[in-house]
């Protein structure tokens, strides 16, 4: 509980600035906490539902892994739409070209 706790205060130190990880706990008052880990890995924990979420994108890219974190939390209704909104605002889930320029967009389904 401790160290639960730590990350959800401390959510910069667990992640770094500008990042998914940082901006899940933020936004959502420290109620979830996402955590990347190596070859993409991600763990996520839901304190008020007694709940943990795990999954790995296969080809070890983290590209997917910002929108399926997204699209995971929502898809089991953990975010107030403000929360949703805030996040996909945050972090849209667009594919850009070497030249910056939008060509397609990342998304889960189930």
């Amino acid at each position: 509980k401790r160290i639960r706790d730590a990350m959800s205060r401390y959510p910069k130190i667990l992640s770094g600035t500008g990042r998914v990880d940082e901006a899940v706990s933020e936004i959502t008052g420290g109620r979830i906490i996402a955590k990347c880990g190596a070859d993409a890995v991600y763990c996520i924990a839901v304190k008020d539902a007694n709940l943990g979420i795990t999954f790995k994108i296969e080809d070890g890219s983290y590209q997917a892994t910002t929108p399926m974190v997204i699209g995971v939390l929502k898809w089991l209704d953990l975010l107030t739409r403000d929360e949703a909104h805030e996040l996909n605002e945050k972090f849209p889930p667009l594919l850009r070209n070497i030249r910056g320029d939008v060509i397609g967009t990342i998304e889960m389904k189930f």
